[in-house]
């Protein structure tokens, strides 16, 4: 539409003109060839429609007459070597004359523009929702990618049309004088992506300019590319209410520690650890306090580069470094760690055995007395007794526990007295200590004992009881073969509901002819029957002399002398009859 006012306007034009002409003495004919030339134009664009001459804002350019002649707008004003045209005097025609003063009408065939506007663009993050339009003057610190990224950028002028598009990346924001001015920009490709290398925090710089030279530059926030802290240790055990330091190692990648917690706890650097140059984590024992035995989550978390995350669509946080934490008893307190095939065991002064509760299995330990030894297991499947207890067995032995031994026996009731067979017999306490130290009496549910059964031991006929103050309970024992730390033996199974202390024994059977044990005379080389033998093999005797006659020796000694008197009576009588 603007093309066609154009051509009406210089059509009216010419009619003028030729109208003027037939007035004066103006040739229309032998117009020189340039009729003209244009200089301080800022851009040239020549389309099918015609040629534009393109001006800054403000600024202006000349037509300037061939040599020999002058050019006015006026037929009868100054004439000269050029006309200035600027954004309000764009002449559609003008005069020339010669030396010999003819005058020639030339109609001007370009259209003048002024361009006033500046270029505008865009850079966006691909596979973000990230845009930037704008010089950001301020730039935050608040991108945060992992991976490399891949930038678009557009550009566009709504006058003369966009030249040229570049960027450059910095490592330091910069303002928009240096920025504009810099020389370290790249042209972008026609594709308009930018795909580069990035590594900490950086600035992306596009600076665009239209076909004039109007320019401006926009920006993005900053952009952190890092890598993530990885993890060396990732493991670790503390020693309940022990004074030592723990030291973890992590490779920071450049990442700081931005918070440690320990469960629901979050602990203070400087206060409960420490941090080196390296990645070592050093824990104060302050850091484990008041922590009851069992497993914990430490969970370590990083600012990346030490630069603090900001949490928005498009981020990518870091990964924390999860440890777990093991807070164990102090053991050195349960007494001499002893490995028995594979089977961690603690053996204390007093004789006691004891082994850890790792979880809901089978804890198996074997306890040791003068010689003889035996496998004891705790079936902890009902899960009744937490990870960290103490499972612990003592046997009472008469010779090596002579005051323990009278105080347990003698509490038996009568009748289980006599029914318990010679030598046949084994007084132990048992018991299961919780990791704050409190011990189990009453039992949430019924508990499964086993004990090693020595092959003299009559498995058909063997008995338990509780033995106490008031009335001694009996307990449910029957005996199979079961798979131990050493191989497949027979085992007694107790079934318990409290603990400590108890009595295995066989009953007595009906003795006859062969000795009142009811067996006969052992084997030479044979341990005599009802004596235990001094072993270490997986299936020892068990038997313990518990009868009165073997826990007071002094009732054998009266029963020799009254044997001598007797047969010292009848050696007499005898002699007589003989005189």
């Amino acid at each position: 539409m603007l093309n066609k006012i154009y051509k009406i306007v210089v059509l009216t034009i010419s009619c003028a003109l030729a109208f003027l002409f037939c007035k004066t003495e103006v040739h229309a004919a032998e117009i020189p060839n340039p009729a003209y030339t244009i200089s301080g134009e800022d851009y040239r664009e020549t389309t099918n429609e015609g040629t534009t001459i393109w001006m800054k804002n403000g600024g202006y350019c000349s037509i300037n007459a061939p040599d020999g002649y002058g050019i006015s707008t006026d037929v009868n004003g100054t004439f000269g070597s050029s006309i200035e045209v600027s954004v309000d005097s764009v002449p559609p025609a003008f005069f020339l004359k010669n030396e010999g003063g003819e005058m020639f009408p030339v109609i001007v065939s370009e259209s003048f523009k002024w361009d006033t506007t500046l270029p505008v663009g865009e850079i966006s993050i691909d596979g973000t929702n990230q845009v930037f339009s704008e010089f950001v003057a301020n730039p935050a610190k608040d991108l945060f990618y992992k991976e490399q990224k891949t930038f678009t950028v557009t550009g566009n002028d709504s006058d003369s049309g966009v030249k040229s598009i570049e960027y450059f990346v910095s490592d330091t924001p910069l303002d928009s004088s240096v920025a504009s001015g810099s020389d370290q920009y790249t042209a972008v490709g026609a594709n308009g992506k930018i795909e580069c290398e990035m590594s900490g925090i950086n600035y992306i710089y596009v600076r665009l300019t239209d076909q004039v030279g109007n320019q401006s530059v926009i920006s993005t926030d900053g952009m952190i590319f890092y890598k993530d802290a990885q993890a060396i240790t990732t493991e670790l055990t503390y020693i309940q209410n022990s004074d030592k330091w723990v030291e973890v190692n992590v490779f920071p990648n450049g990442n700081t520690i931005c918070q440690i917690q320990i469960g629901d706890t979050v602990i203070s650097e400087g206060v409960d650890y420490e941090v080196n140059d390296d990645g070592v984590i050093t824990f104060y024992p302050s850091a484990f306090s008041g922590l009851e035995y069992g497993t914990y989550s430490v969970r370590i978390q990083f600012n990346p580069l030490d630069y603090s995350y900001v949490d928005q669509e498009g981020n990518e946080a870091s990964n924390d470094i999860t440890m777990l934490l093991s807070v164990t008893n102090n053991k050195e307190t349960w007494g001499t760690s002893v490995v028995r095939s594979g089977v961690t065991n603690y053996v204390s002064a007093d004789g006691t055995t004891s082994a850890e509760v790792t979880g809901a299995d089978v804890i198996w330990l074997k306890e040791e007395a003068t010689g003889v030894s035996a496998w004891y297991a705790l079936d902890n499947s009902s899960g009744i007794f937490p990870t960290g207890s103490r499972f612990w067995v003592k046997w009472i032995h008469a010779d090596d526990n002579p005051t323990e031994w009278d105080y347990y026996y003698g509490q038996l009731d009568d009748i289980h007295k006599n029914e318990i067979e010679d030598n046949r017999s084994w007084i132990f306490l048992v018991g299961v200590t919780m990791p704050d130290g409190t011990e189990y009496t009453e039992l949430a549910g019924e508990v499964l004992l086993y004990i090693q059964l020595g092959a003299d031991w009559d498995k058909e006929d063997t008995r338990s009881c509780y033995i106490s103050q008031n009335v001694d309970e009996a307990i449910s024992v029957s005996s199979a073969e079961r798979d131990f730390p050493e191989g497949n033996d027979t085992f007694a199974t107790l079934k318990l509901r409290h603990f400590s202390p108890y009595i295995l024994f066989d009953i007595t059977k009906d003795q006859g002819d062969s000795g009142a044990s009811g067996q006969d005379e052992p084997k030479q080389g044979e341990p005599e029957q009802g004596k235990p033998e001094q072993t270490n093999n997986a299936t020892p005797n068990h038997n313990i002399p518990l009868t009165a006659d073997t826990a007071y020796p002094m009732g054998w000694l009266g029963a020799m002398v009254l044997s001598l008197c007797g047969m010292l009576v009848v050696a007499l009588r005898k002699r007589r009859e003989i005189k």
